[in-house]
C-alpha cells in the first residue's frame, strides 16, 4: 500500500474544509433566518396571545433574532477568512516563482 498517496488524498481534501464549513454555517444562518421571520409572524397574527407563554414565545423570537445575527456573522468572518487565505496562498506562489527564478 502507497502510503504517499494516501497522505496526498487527505490533504487534497483537507483544503476543501474551510469551504465546506463556510457553506454549513451559510445554511444555518439562513435556517435561523427562515425560523425566526416564521415565529414572528406566527406570533403577530394571534389574536388570543396573553399571558406568560406569549411572552415567552416573543422573547423567543427576540433571541432568534440574534442568534441568526451571530450566526450570519460567523459565517461573514469565515467567507473574509477563506478570501485572505486564498490571496496568501497566491502570494506563496508567486514568492516561490520568484525564488526559482533566482537560483
Amino acid at each position: 500500500m502507497n502510503t504517499k498517496s494516501h497522505t496526498n488524498n487527505y490533504s487534497e481534501a483537507h483544503q476543501y474544509l474551510p469551504y465546506l464549513i463556510f457553506c454549513i454555517e451559510g445554511a444555518i444562518s439562513l435556517f435561523y433566518l427562515g425560523g425566526f421571520i416564521a415565529l414572528a409572524v406566527f406570533l403577530a397574527h394571534q389574536k388570543l396571545c396573553a399571558g406568560s407563554t406569549c411572552m415567552a414565545s416573543q422573547a423567543d423570537a427576540v433571541f432568534a433574532a440574534l442568534t441568526y445575527v451571530l450566526w450570519a456573522a460567523s459565517a461573514t468572518f469565515r467567507g473574509i477568512e477563506i478570501s485572505e487565505f486564498g490571496k496568501s496562498v497566491e502570494l506563496t506562489d508567486e514568492m516561490n516563482e520568484k525564488i526559482v527564478e533566482e537560483v
